[in-house]
């Protein structure tokens, strides 16, 4: 609930500025202001919800893939977590690499995580998982289908 609170000030303190400078919030920063957008009913949804384009089209889906992450949050851990770096490290890591090569980073993670639920002898995931795996299996999909393959 904070996270959507910080959003609608955000939202509403750039229109301020960007009003005071007599420019449209959403003229000059079109495909950001429609992802600010997008992203907050995101927060109220269930996960298998979350996986519908009628939800998310407007959304990169790297960030709907980290959202998921960041809720399943202990048992699925991000790349910096996993791999031991620092949130600045992996910002330029992703600012440097492919989409493709982020999709792998994270899988490895989800690797991670299925092997730590079968140490524990558990036989559940939890309800992110089956909707991040899907994701990126669609991705990918669509990424093959780009290059023809």
């Amino acid at each position: 609930m904070r996270l959507a609170g910080d959003m609608t000030q955000l939202e509403f303190t750039l229109n301020q500025w960007f009003t005071a400078g007599q420019m449209r919030l959403e003229n000059e920063m079109r495909q950001s202001y429609r992802a600010l957008r997008a992203f907050k009913p995101l927060l109220f949804l269930d996960p298998s919800e979350i996986s519908s384009t009628t939800h998310t089209s407007t959304l990169p889906p790297l960030i709907i893939l980290h959202h998921l992450f960041s809720r399943a949050y202990p048992q699925i851990q991000l790349p910096m977590f996993v791999f031991g770096w620092t949130v600045t490290q992996y910002s330029e890591w992703l600012d440097t690499h492919e989409e493709g090569d982020a999709l792998d980073l994270l899988e490895r993670c989800l690797d991670v995580y299925v092997e730590d639920v079968r140490k524990r002898g558990e036989r559940e995931f939890c309800g992110e998982y089956p909707v991040i795996r899907r994701l990126i299996g669609e991705l990918r999909e669509a990424m093959g289908a780009d290059r023809g393959v």
